[in-house]
């Protein structure tokens, strides 16, 4: 399962308003709150692939190779990016 921008905001949310109902939430400065959040989110989506996007575990990518210029690139990308990038023609690798 990949790292989405809903996951962020839902966390975020909830930061919001576990810190207002604390009324902890003046004391803060701008931008805690959206570290904690990376912070959370980063313990859960700790592995970042070739195509940026961050994932549970390694196994949820699709390695893929292009070969070009006589070089042959490989990498590790999530579902969404691995489809687009076939059609571009890299392959998956078996």
């Amino acid at each position: 399962m990949i790292q989405s921008e809903q996951d962020r905001q839902f966390v975020l949310g909830l930061l919001n308003t576990w810190a207002r109902n604390t009324k902890i939430k003046m004391f803060l400065r701008n931008g805690d709150l959206e570290g904690l959040t990376s912070s959370i989110l980063d313990r859960f989506y700790h592995v970042t692939l070739c195509c940026g996007h961050k994932v549970k575990e390694f196994n949820e990518g699709i390695e893929l190779e292009e070969k070009s210029n006589n070089c042959l690139y490989s990498g590790v990308y999530c579902k969404d990016c691995a489809d687009k990038l076939i059609k571009e023609g890299y392959r998956k690798v078996e």
